[in-house]
């Protein structure tokens, strides 16, 4: 998914890559490194459930490292809304980049 929203971005498309934090960040954190960042483009990664939100599903859906692992990487801005109004707010402002 990661891979292919960088294709499409390199073509000039805005793509919006989302799904439960840990499977966007962990499972695509080599993809993030070398096909969004390192060239720059405009992929906006969305997760949902970030830290314990669902820490009852079990040990690998629960994270606390995401935001740290995350702001390491170059040129990518990290976001953490708190409520629906803050999402809607990061999502509009992430578009608008």
């Amino acid at each position: 998914m990661m891979g292919v929203a960088a294709g499409l971005a390199m073509s000039g498309l805005r793509p919006v890559c989302y799904t439960i934090t840990p499977f966007i960040t962990y499972r695509c954190m080599e993809q993030i490194r070398v096909d969004v960042c390192y060239h720059h483009v405009p992929v906006v990664i969305v997760g949902t459930g970030s830290g314990l939100s669902y820490a009852s599903f079990g040990g690998h859906a629960s994270f606390c490292e995401e935001m740290g692992m995350l702001r390491l990487l170059p040129g990518l801005t990290v976001l953490a809304p708190a409520d629906e109004v803050e999402v809607r707010g990061a999502l509009e402002a992430a578009l608008k980049v």
